[in-house]
C-alpha cells in the first residue's frame, strides 16, 4: 500500500483514505461494507448525527465469526429468571439483558443501535452507554431473536461481548455539573435581589433588609458550594509546591466575599459585591465543568476495550483472581487471550504472538513444555493450557500495566505567571488602599478601592478562556482521530523536539499488506467461500488481512476448521473435499507458486497462492519528513529482528544509530531517559505493553487505537484510522492553540490595566464590576474563538513538496 497522504475521508468513518484504497472513497472494505448496509436500509441519519466525528474504522469487525454461546447462555438465564418473577402474575413476560459491546464512539452509534433493534420482532426497548461500554436490552421472552440481533450488530461493526461496563461516569464531572446547577441558583439569586438596589431601592424601603440578607445568603451557599471546589484545590497544590490557576480564583473570590460581609455588616454598599461573587463562581464552574467533560469524553473512548483481564479462567470454566494465582496453577488461554503470568505450556503445540512485549510481528510456534512469557497472546483457533511458574505479582505484565500513570506535574513558566500576576494585583491592593486611606475618608474608602481591585482583577476571562482554547483544540483535533486523554497535554508538547516511534503496530500496519490482490479476484465463487471458511476464526495477522479482504458477510458455518500450529488451517468440506491454506508446503501434492507466502489448497492442489509484506502504515514517510524538515529529531525503538527494523529506517530516512532493534522494554525506557533525562522533550508513539516503560518516561506519548488498549488508558492520546498524517496536524493546531491563548492573556492584561485604573481612582462601582466581568469574559471568549477560525499555515504551502495535504484545512469548530 502506498504510503501517499490521502486527499479525501473515508465516507464511513471520516479516517483517510490511502491512495491505492481496495475501494475509492474509503479506507477499508470494512467500511465500504457498512456504508452499503446503512443505505440499504435507509438508516442515512446515521451520518447526519456522526457529523464531522471520526471513528475507529470497521476492517475485519464486520467479517469475523464469533461463538456466541455465552450470549445464547445469557439469554436463556434472563429468560428463566423473567418467567419466574411472573409466576402467578398475569401479563407479558419481559427479559432483560446487559452485557458489553464494542465500536460504540458517536451520538449516531446510539441512534443506529436502537434502529436496528426497534426492527426485531418481540424488542421493546435498547439503551446503550458508549463511555462505559455497556448495552441493556429489553424484550419480551420468547418472541425475540437477540442472537439475530447480535449478528446484525455485528454486521454494522459491533460486537457484543460478555463484558459488562461500569454506570458510572465521571466522578469530578458530576460534581462540578451539581456545583454548577447550584450556583447558577445561587448566582439569579443574587442577582435578583441586588437589582433592585442597583435601580434606586432605598434603605428605607421595608424590604431592603431582607433583600441584603438573601443576596449575602446566596453569595456564601455560593461560596460554600462553588468556592469550596477551587479553594481545596487551590490548597492542595500549595501543598504540592504547586501554584495554579486555581490559586487566583480561590484568592479573589475570598476576599470578594469577605469585602463583601464587612460592607454589608457595616452599612457601606460601595464594598457589597454578593452578586459578582455568585456569577463569577458559576462562570469558573461552566469553565472546568467543559475541561474535565471534554477530558472525560475521550478516556472513555478506550474505557470499553479489554485490556488485561481481572480473572484467570481454570480448565473446567471456575475463575480465578490474578492476585490469587499461585505457581503450578493450570490456567486456559482462550483464543486471542492474554497468558497473565510466565509460565510451561501443557498443550502439545500453540501458536502465539509475542508482539505485545517484544515486538515480533510474526506468531511463533511453540511446543508444550516450552516456558511462555507472560503477556503472550493465544493466536492459535484453540484454548491452550499453561502450568503457571510465578505469582501475578512477580508478573512482568503486572509491572507493564502499571507503568506510565502520569501523577500532577508542576508547570514552572504557568507557576511563574500566576506568581506574578498574585503579587502585582496583591501589591497594587494595598498601595491604592493605603493611598486611598489618607487622601479618602478613611477606612471606608480605602477598603472599597483595595475590594474593588481584587474583585476586577480575578481572573475570569482566563479562566473561560483557556478551558474554551482546549476544547477548541480537541475539538480540531478530534475530527482527524485524534483524542487527547490529560488536560495538561498541550503544555507539554510545546517542549517537544524528538519524536521516538516504536516500529511494529506504530509506524507499521499491524496486518501485513496483500502484494496481490487479483489472487483473491481471480478466485471462484466456491473457493473464496472456503477461503473465508478457514479464515473466519483464525487471529493469525495474514488471515485477519485475507478476511478483510474477501469481505464476505459472516454468516453461521457448521465446518470445523483445524489448525496445525506453524503449518496452516485445513477443513473437511461436505461434499468430502480437503481445503487448507498455510505454509506453500501445507498439505501439498503439487509445487507452490514462486515467491507465495501462503498457498490455497483444494485436495492438495494450489488454487491460489498469496504474498505478503510489512507494510508502513499511509503517509509515515511524509509525517516523518515534515517533521524532520521542522528540526525535530526521529528515532524507532523495536524489539524486532535488526534485518527489519533496518528495512523500515531505510525507507523513512532514519539514521541507523538512532533505529535500535532488539530492545527489551527496560531498554526501551532507558535510552528515552538517556537522551530526555528531564522528560521534556521526547513524544513517545507506541503500540504495545512492552512499549508501557518508554511511555512513562518520555514528556508525552500517543498509541493507536487497537482491540487490545493498554496504552490508551496511559498515554496523553491515541488516534484511530491507519494513517500517520496526523501528526503534523497535531502540531498545527497546538500552534493555533498556542496563538489563541495569547490573545486571550494579552487581552486579559489590557482589560485589568483598564480596570484597575478605574479602582485606583476611586470610580469602581460594584454594578460596574458587575457589568464588566462578564462583558470581559465573553470578549476574551470571542477572540479565542476567532484564532481558531482563522486558517493556519498549510503544509502545503509550508513544508515544500511532498508535505502532507491532510494539514491544509484550518483547524476550525
Amino acid at each position: 500500500m502506498s504510503s501517499t497522504i490521502a486527499s479525501s475521508t473515508c465516507h464511513h468513518c471520516g479516517s483517510p483514505v490511502p491512495e491505492g484504497a481496495p475501494v475509492p472513497g474509503f479506507c477499508c472494505r470494512g467500511c465500504s461494507h457498512v456504508h452499503d448496509l446503512i443505505h440499504e436500509g435507509g438508516l442515512e441519519h446515521f451520518y447526519d448525527l456522526k457529523g464531522r466525528d471520526t471513528v475507529a474504522p470497521v476492517l475485519d469487525k464486520a467479517f469475523s465469526s464469533h461463538d456466541w454461546t455465552w450470549l445464547l447462555t445469557r439469554i436463556d438465564q434472563a429468560e428463566e429468571q423473567a418467567r419466574v418473577a411472573m409466576v402467578g402474575n398475569e401479563g407479558p413476560v419481559v427479559a432483560k439483558l446487559e452485557c458489553g459491546i464494542d465500536g460504540v464512539s458517536c451520538v449516531g452509534c446510539l441512534w443506529l443501535i436502537e434502529n436496528l433493534f426497534s426492527k426485531v420482532p418481540g424488542s421493546l426497548a435498547c439503551e446503550t452507554h458508549p463511555g462505559s461500554g455497556w448495552i441493556r436490552l429489553t424484550w419480551h421472552a420468547g418472541k425475540c431473536d437477540i442472537g439475530g440481533f447480535a449478528r446484525t450488530l455485528q454486521q454494522f461493526g459491533y460486537v457484543l461481548t460478555p463484558k459488562v461496563g461500569s454506570h458510572g461516569g465521571s466522578r469530578e464531572a458530576s460534581d462540578l455539573r451539581l456545583r454548577l446547577g447550584l450556583c447558577s441558583a445561587f448566582a439569579m439569586n443574587a442577582m435578583a435581589f441586588t437589582l433592585p438596589r442597583y435601580l434606586g431601592m432605598g434603605a428605607d424601603f421595608f424590604l431592603a433588609g431582607w433583600f441584603e440578607l438573601i443576596a449575602a445568603l446566596s453569595a456564601t451557599l455560593a461560596l460554600l458550594v462553588g468556592g469550596s471546589y477551587f479553594i481545596r484545590r487551590a490548597w492542595l497544590g500549595l501543598q504540592q509546591g504547586l501554584l495554579h490557576m486555581d490559586f487566583p480564583i480561590a484568592l479573589g473570590v475570598l476576599l470578594a466575599w469577605g469585602g463583601s460581609m464587612i460592607g454589608w455588616l457595616a452599612g457601606h454598599e460601595a464594598l457589597i459585591y454578593f452578586d459578582f461573587v455568585a456569577i463569577f463562581l458559576c462562570l469558573m464552574l461552566g469553565g472546568r465543568l467543559l475541561q474535565v467533560a471534554a477530558i472525560e469524553r475521550h478516556r472513555q473512548r478506550a474505557r470499553g476495550l479489554e485490556t488485561v483481564p481481572a480473572e484467570a479462567v481454570l480448565p473446567g470454566g471456575a475463575t480465578k483472581p490474578l492476585h490469587d494465582l499461585a505457581p503450578g496453577d493450570v490456567i486456559e488461554i482462550e483464543p486471542g487471550g492474554l497468558l497473565p503470568v510466565g509460565g510451561l505450556l501443557e498443550t502439545r503445540r500453540a501458536s502465539v504472538s509475542l508482539e505485545w512485549i517484544n515486538g515480533e510481528s510474526e506468531p511463533q510456534v511453540w511446543s508444550q513444555g516450552r516456558r511462555l512469557p507472560a503477556g503472550a497472546i493465544n493466536v492459535g483457533r484453540d484454548p491452550i493450557l499453561v502450568r503457571a511458574g510465578e505469582a501475578w505479582e512477580n508478573s512482568l505484565l503486572k509491572r507493564l500495566a502499571e507503568a506510565g500513570t502520569r501523577q500532577a506535574e508542576s508547570r514552572p513558566l504557568l507557576e511563574k505567571i500566576l506568581r506574578g500576576y498574585v503579587i502585582v494585583v496583591v501589591a497594587l491592593a494595598l498601595l491604592g488602599g493605603s493611598a486611598w486611606f489618607f487622601i479618602g475618608d478613611g477606612w471606608v474608602d480605602a477598603l472599597q478601592v483595595a475590594v474593588s481591585v481584587l474583585v476586577v482583577s480575578c481572573p475570569c476571562a482566563i479562566g473561560l478562556a483557556l478551558p474554551l482554547a482546549d476544547d477548541l483544540a480537541r475539538a480540531a483535533l478530534q475530527r482527524r482521530g485524534i483524542f487527547l486523554r490529560r488536560a495538561d497535554f498541550f503544555s507539554r508538547l510545546a517542549t517537544v523536539r524528538s519524536l521516538v516511534f516504536d516500529k511494529t503496530g506504530t509506524l507499521t500496519m499491524e496486518r501485513p499488506e496483500l502484494v496481490n490482490p487479483e489472487a483473491l479476484d481471480e478466485l471462484p465463487a466456491e473457493a473464496r467461500l472456503r477461503l473465508r471458511d478457514l479464515v473466519a476464526s483464525s487471529l493469525h495477522p495474514a488471515s485477519r488481512r485475507l478476511l478483510e479482504s474477501l469481505a464476505e458477510p459472516s454468516v453461521d458455518h457448521p465446518t470445523v476448521v483445524e489448525e496445525v500450529p506453524g503449518q496452516g488451517l485445513r477443513l473437511i468440506h461436505s461434499d468430502g473435499s480437503r481445503w487448507s491454506l498455510g505454509h506453500p508446503d501445507f498439505e501439498a501434492v503439487e509445487p507452490a507458486p514462486d515467491r507465495a507466502d501462503s498457498v490455497l489448497r483444494r485436495d492438495g492442489r494450489v488454487v491460489a497462492g498469496f504474498r505478503f509484506r510489512d507494510a508502513l502504515r499511509p503517509a509515515s514517510r511524509e509525517a516523518v519528513g515534515w517533521l524532520r524538515r521542522r528540526g525535530f529529531e526521529i528515532a524507532m525503538l523495536s524489539g524486532d529482528r535488526p534485518e527489519k527494523v533496518a528495512a523500515v529506517a531505510e525507507q523513512l530516512g532514519i539514521p541507523p544509530q538512532r533505529a535500535l532493534a532488539r530492545l527489551s522494554p527496560e531498554a526501551k525506557r532507558d535510552w528515552v531517559r538517556g537522551q530526555d533525562p528531564d522528560a521534556t522533550r521526547t513524544l513517545f508513539l507506541g503500540d504495545g505493553a512492552n512499549d508501557s516503560f518508554a511511555c512513562a518516561a518520555a514528556a508525552c506519548s500517543g498509541t493507536p487505537m487497537i482491540d487490545r488498549a493498554l496504552l490508551e488508558e496511559k498515554a496523553d492520546f491515541f488516534f484511530t484510522g491507519h494513517s500517520l498524517g496526523f501528526l503534523p496536524h497535531l502540531f498545527m493546531v497546538a500552534a493555533v492553540r498556542r496563538r489563541a491563548v495569547r490573545r486571550a492573556f494579552v487581552f486579559a492584561v489590557c482589560y485589568n490595566a483598564a480596570a484597575v485604573s478605574l479602582c485606583l481612582a476611586g470610580m469602581m462601582h460594584p454594578l460596574v464590576a458587575a457589568v464588566i466581568m462578564p462583558l470581559g469574559s465573553l470578549i476574551s471568549v470571542a477572540r479565542v474563538a476567532l484564532a481558531f477560525r482563522l486558517r493556519p499555515p498549510s503544509a502545503a504551502t509550508t513544508a515544500g513538496a511532498g508535505a502532507p495535504a491532510t494539514t491544509a484545512e484550518p483547524a476550525t469548530t
